[in-house]
């Protein structure tokens, strides 16, 4: 199993209800890695952290990103209440694709379930396309089954 990096309970925000999954919408690369996303986030957009609270590296690797006492910037609409999950990926060949790997699922499936257990919430899963028009993370995440590591369908 991944490992998880540790979070207090107390400095999580209370408002949290649900988790959102994205890709980066790069190839999945080594330079794609959470600082390079962290850079992009802070000088190209302005924001004062990178937006998403977990980041996926394209082996698999858990990296945190903006601490959970402050809300996300990945969901217009949602980031006081959504946790964002990025992981390294979604282009293959030029094109938008589901290219997350068995590693990747297997660290969003533990960083997840981590975080239902030490938040003590169900906080269900979606995906970036469930709120906005857009392709992201790749796939339907209600497609996946996440304790199994397998598609439904």
């Amino acid at each position: 199993m991944p490992e998880v990096p540790t979070i207090r309970p107390e400095f999580v925000r209370g408002t949290f209800n649900k988790i959102i999954l994205h890709h980066t919408a790069t190839p999945r690369e080594a330079r794609y890695g959470v600082e390079w996303c962290r850079k992009l986030h802070v000088e190209h957009n302005g924001w004062r952290d990178i937006g998403y609270h977990f980041y996926i590296e394209h082996d698999g690797r858990i990296r945190e990103g903006r601490p959970l006492n402050m809300s996300g910037a990945h969901v217009r609409g949602e980031n006081r209440q959504a946790i964002g999950i990025a992981y390294v990926g979604g282009i293959l060949h030029g094109e938008p694709s589901c290219t997350m790997t068995e590693d990747q699922a297997m660290s969003i499936s533990a960083v997840v379930d981590y975080l239902r257990n030490t938040i003590g919430k169900p906080l269900p899963l979606y995906g970036h396309r469930d709120f906005s028009a857009t392709f992201c993370p790749g796939f339907n995440v209600q497609d996946y089954d996440w304790q199994n590591l397998k598609w439904l369908k």
